[in-house]
């Protein structure tokens, strides 16, 4: 037993704008998905740079306590030795050579803290730039997926145009051509 199936050209025009429309909806809903995935990965890199950076200043905050620490050491072992020799460290050259101390460890202090203080904030640009590429990216998908979707859905409109445009004539006449 066989069938045979005969369609009209209505039939076959509808269906093509509905395969069209659908295939045009799915590549569309996908861009999106895809859009969102980016833009939540440029989220993440901006992110991450941030936690990172804060964890490079903290770093430079205990390096630079460390070399204060340093410091308090070298002087207060500086002023005993001035005491233990009968010189009084608060005066002259003993004094001079204790604030020299101090200046240069302060110094030592706020390059340790800078260092840190310079990665962290390469650290931030960085993910600020990885952020504005995923961005980027996820825009140009979002726009290349509407794109595609648009197209499809008008190809299935184009392809049903001429189905009915070339079907017989309602008085059976003959066909229309489409240029």
């Amino acid at each position: 037993m066989s069938s045979s199936f005969s369609f009209t050209p209505d039939q076959v025009a509808g269906a093509q704008m509905g395969l069209g429309a659908l295939g045009g909806l799915t590549s569309m809903l996908g861009s999106i998905g895809q859009y969102e995935a980016a833009k939540a990965a440029g989220k993440r890199a901006r992110e991450a740079a941030e936690a990172n950076a804060l964890i490079l200043e903290e770093l430079g905050a205990q390096a630079a306590a460390e070399e204060r620490r340093g410091t308090r050491k070298l002087i207060s072992a500086q002023r005993a030795a001035f005491a233990a020799n009968g010189v009084n460290p608060g005066t002259g050259s003993a004094l001079d050579i204790t604030l020299s101390s101090a200046f240069e460890g302060e110094v030592s202090a706020q390059r340790a803290a800078y260092g840190f203080d310079s990665r962290a904030y390469q650290e931030r640009i960085n993910g600020l730039l990885a952020g504005y590429r995923a961005d980027t990216a996820a825009g140009s998908i979002l726009a290349q997926g509407l794109g595609q979707g648009a197209n499809t859905i008008l190809g299935g409109a184009t392809a049903a145009l001429r189905t009915t445009q070339e079907a017989p004539t309602p008085t059976g006449a003959g066909r229309v051509k489409v240029p």
